[in-house]
């Protein structure tokens, strides 16, 4: 049986201390080459080989006290709809449920 493939993780964003190079090498030596780390503004983009490995980061990057955080990936953000029509266009809606029949036709 085939698996599926593992879906694409998204990036760690990680603020950089004063000792930049101590931070990068440290992060390089603890995952070795399941990590690639790149420069953004203020901010490393630390970019983890596998789910096993972005849990290990986020990990090491909260007992370090290092601030972080991950950008939700696209697939599992909320959709966002904008209706434009004019008010006298729209029918008066009773529930959620109005809205899905009115989007969808």
């Amino acid at each position: 049986m085939i698996a599926a493939p593992e879906p694409k993780l998204p990036p760690i964003m990680a603020r950089y201390t004063d000792n930049l190079k101590d931070q990068i090498a440290e992060i390089s030596n603890q995952f070795e080459d399941d990590v690639r780390i790149k420069l953004a503004d203020e901010q490393l983009k630390i970019f983890p080989a596998n789910s096993d490995i972005h849990r290990a980061i986020t990990k090491y990057l909260t007992d370090g006290k290092i601030e972080f955080y991950v950008i939700t990936p696209k697939n599992q953000r909320p959709l966002k709809a904008v209706l434009k029509a004019s008010l006298s266009a729209i029918p008066l809606m009773r529930s959620p449920l109005d809205l899905l029949n009115l989007v969808s036709r």
